[in-house]
């Protein structure tokens, strides 16, 4: 199926059956689809909420899907809830009839991938499926490759929230629809890049999700979690306190905003006083969204594609920011105005001190539990307290405090996850580790999501540049060397160029990804002594889980990994800075070849009415500076002395940062300036006649030196573009008064000598080599495409006579 992530993108709507009598309320259920479609959701999704959809009747699963493609029309997707297992087929026979879009299937038991196949086979046939990753389900490559035989799945929606394996899956199918629950994590899947959400809160308060949706297409991530701290947060966890409350919660919540879901068919308990209040707390915080939101009519499309963003894991929700706390004077950072301001959100978030935070707790969650995989540690007790300092609240005021005293913000932190969790946690945290080991292995969890980032702005810059390469093929412009005319060229060629640098940062980038990917863990001086025999299989275990490499060699005191990934991102800014300086060049407008894109009062100035300045180019311009500056604070940082730094590793803590989100700055903007570009053909012609045409002077040279001697021809042309400037005349002319008319005539070869689209050479060609280069790179993606060789309309896929969805393939 084309445009998988087109058609299913954007939000999806679960929403809870609500039932009368013991039998599906139609009239409530149509106001709740009412609701989804009037808040721009573009899917429906119906007979599998929390579960919910098990226990309903096959005939009840038969009038959901029947109702919910009436009520939707044309004006959104209908996906039905299929559950493995004996009635699978009929369910799926059904709701194909019932003219539904897709099928999520959900697996029952724990059965080889095979099984599910023949399932899918036998359920499904003709109508594309989306996997749903619940348990037994894992999204498992090996076993998903094999489920991938069958050519009608189009995607998978995640319900583990295990990010790490949902990265692994996007990296070996990056063009597989992937639809993420999880409402408190919807912030680190969109930077791995789904496609889909699937909130909770479409159930009961359809308007509030699109508004930390629309923040994050618009690559607003701060205003985003704002949004989302607000609500989503806070909810996930009073969802996930205890088994069962899930769909309480949810039931509870709907009931609170006038939507009477009757009887329960789910797996649900009673709500204590306690979890009545703080929901009651939280709806009245949501409520507050609603006046503002319902008052504006939504015109958002359905289903729009999403921007492939890879990097972060998960959002931290359960940590106090600086900003909510009475302590915030501690924070002593300076304003950075140019980052701050210009910067990337998206690598702003990913390098946040909340990320870092999280890494390292993820680390040290890791270790407990390899630590338990070898017998050191009792297992479940082990997974206790992974799971306690997962959810262990952190202030990081008071982490900084203590940081402040002790010189390190392990320890504290250490200190905050043994305080908020049980007696375990005291005695098995942090077991055989030292503070390098955990912000290590932390910063490296970081910068692959950074790293991810980076690749996915380089992509963006070269797919811009590409088309320009392409759509300016044999558009002719003076090639200027110390900064004056030399030679006809194209502006596709210039373009080529600067396509085939970017596409060298991509490769190097992903090379030195593999260098610096690796777990550090060898303890207090780099031996693992503390680890005792089992250090190499605890290191393995970590690595495992936390999807990094093992390495038997310590690198606490060797930074050369970090020095080299320094040096490809300070080099990628540079080539950035470089392309916005030519644009700023042949943007000035007595050259005016090429402009950035206008705006109401963009490029104003306070005091000059008339300026238009290339903002987005001088902001790359500025970025690459602070970039390139940083590299040598990196190499400096590796001249570590014995085992361990004594003030170099600190270097590292703001100088990375800051060369990594000055990189992103400056490719985020490359990106959006190389893909509003506008280009000015007629101004490059006429450029290439200045000075009467004498850049056509080597040109002339090399047609006449055949008859004259090269060394003659160069003396004739040079005089000639003298008198040429002198006495403004074209360079034909200064060469006629030269040589004579006559002379002329018997060197027809000389007439095709002036005219520039006869000299370009090998300039078209160039265009063709530095794209087949380029599809090298982004054609992978495309050649990966599980879905790509699907057709519009799946073979078989009958359409339901007298409905109104014979023509919704055209409709999102």
């Amino acid at each position: 199926m084309k445009n998988v992530r087109s058609r299913y993108g954007g939000l999806w709507a679960f929403l809870t059956t609500p039932l009368e009598s013991d039998r599906i309320a139609a009239r409530t259920f149509d106001r709740m689809i009412e609701g989804a479609l009037a808040n721009g959701y573009s899917v429906i999704c119906v007979g599998g909420t929390i579960g919910e959809g098990a226990e309903l009747l096959p005939d009840e699963s038969d009038e959901l899907a029947r109702l919910a493609v009436q009520s939707a029309g044309n004006s959104a997707r209908v996906v039905a809830t299929v559950y493995q297992g004996d009635g699978s087929t009929h369910a799926a026979v059904a709701a194909q009839q019932a003219g539904v879009d897709a099928i999520l299937l959900v697996p029952r038991e724990p059965e080889p991938p095979r099984a599910t196949v023949r399932a899918i086979r036998e359920a499904a046939e003709g109508l594309p499926v989306i996997l749903y990753n619940v348990a037994p389900l894992r999204l498992d490559l090996a076993n998903f490759a094999e489920l991938l035989t069958v050519g009608n799945i189009i995607g998978v929606k995640d319900g583990q929230g295990d990010l790490r394996a949902f990265r692994r899956l996007r990296e070996a199918y990056p063009d597989l629809l992937t639809v993420a629950a999880w409402e408190d994590l919807a912030l680190p899947y969109w930077t791995l890049g789904s496609d889909a959400f699937a909130p909770a809160s479409a159930a009961y308060a359809p308007w509030y999700a699109p508004l930390w949706f629309d923040a994050l297409q618009a690559d607003d991530v701060g205003r985003a979690r704002i949004v989302m701290r607000a609500h989503a947060f806070p909810m996930a966890d009073l969802r996930r306190s205890r088994p069962g409350l899930e769909l309480a919660v949810v039931r509870a919540a709907s009931e609170r905003f006038g939507i009477s879901l009757g009887p329960s068919r789910g797996p649900t308990v009673r709500l204590t006083s306690d979890e009545e209040r703080r929901l009651g707390d939280l709806l009245a915080t949501l409520d507050r969204f609603r006046s503002g939101t319902q008052s504006t009519a939504r015109q958002r499309s359905h289903g729009a594609s999403q921007p492939t963003n890879r990097g972060r894991e998960r959002e931290p929700s359960r940590m106090l920011d600086s900003d909510q706390s009475p302590a915030a004077g501690l924070n002593r950072a300076p304003a950075l105005p140019l980052i701050g301001v210009f910067g990337d959100p998206m690598m702003a978030t990913i390098l946040g001190r909340q990320a870092h935070v999280e890494a390292w707790i993820e680390v040290e969650a890791a270790l407990v539990l390899a630590a338990a995989e070898v017998g050191l540690i009792p297992l479940d007790e082990a997974q206790g307290v992974a799971d306690d300092i997962r959810r262990a609240p952190i202030d990081l005021v008071t982490l900084d405090e203590a940081t402040l005293q002790v010189g390190y913000p392990i320890l504290p932190l250490l200190t905050q996850l043994i305080d908020a969790s049980g007696p375990s946690t005291g005695r098995y945290l942090h077991w055989g580790a030292t503070t390098q080991d955990i912000m290590d292995t932390g910063l490296v969890l970081v910068l692959r999501r950074a790293i991810d980032r980076l690749r996915h702005l380089l992509i963006r810059v070269g797919d811009h540049l590409a088309v320009l390469a392409r759509a300016h093929r044999v558009t002719p412009m003076t090639a200027r060397t110390h900064a004056q005319p030399a030679v006809p060229t194209t502006f596709g060629a210039k373009v080529s160029v600067w396509l085939t640098e970017v596409a060298r940062h991509v490769a190097r980038l992903e090379s030195v990804e593999q260098r610096l990917m690796f777990v550090s863990l060898h303890g207090a001086g780099g031996t693992a002594a503390a680890l005792g025999p089992h250090a190499p299989q605890i290191r393995a275990h970590v690595a495992t889980r936390l999807g990094l490499q093992s390495i038997e060699i310590p690198w606490h005191s060797s930074r050369d990994g970090l020095a080299e990934l320094a040096f490809v991102l300070a080099a990628s800014a540079a080539t950035a800075g470089r392309i916005a300086r030519e644009v700023i060049d042949l943007s000035r407008p007595e050259i005016g070849e090429v402009a950035e894109r206008a705006g109401h009062l963009r490029g104003a100035s306070s005091t000059m009415p008339q300026k238009a300045n290339p903002i987005s180019s001088e902001v790359v311009v500025g970025m690459s500076h602070i970039a390139t500056a940083q590299l040598d604070a990196m190499l400096s940082a590796m001249r570590v002395e014995h085992e361990r730094s004594a003030g170099e590793w600190q270097v590292e803590w703001d100088v990375l940062p800051i060369l990594v989100a000055a990189t992103a700055g400056a490719l985020a903007h490359l990106a959006d300036l190389s893909g509003t570009l506008v280009i000015h053909g007629d101004r490059m012609a006429a450029n290439l006649g200045l000075e009467g045409g004498t850049v056509m002077a080597e040109a002339v040279m090399m047609a006449l030196a055949p008859s004259v001697g090269r060394d003659r021809a160069h003396a004739l042309v040079y005089q000639a573009s003298q008198s040429a400037r002198l006495q403004s005349i074209s360079l034909r002319e200064a060469i006629a008064q030269l040589v004579g008319a006559e002379e002329m005539s018997r060197l027809p070869e000389i007439e095709l000598a002036f005219d520039p689209v006869g000299y370009l050479g090998e300039a078209p060609i160039q265009v063709d080599v530095a794209l087949r280069t380029w599809s090298s790179i982004s054609g992978t993606r495309e050649a990966r495409d599980p879905t790509s060789t699907l057709n519009d309309q799946p073979a078989g896929r009958p359409v339901v006579s007298g409905s109104k969805r014979g023509s919704k393939e055209t409709g999102a």
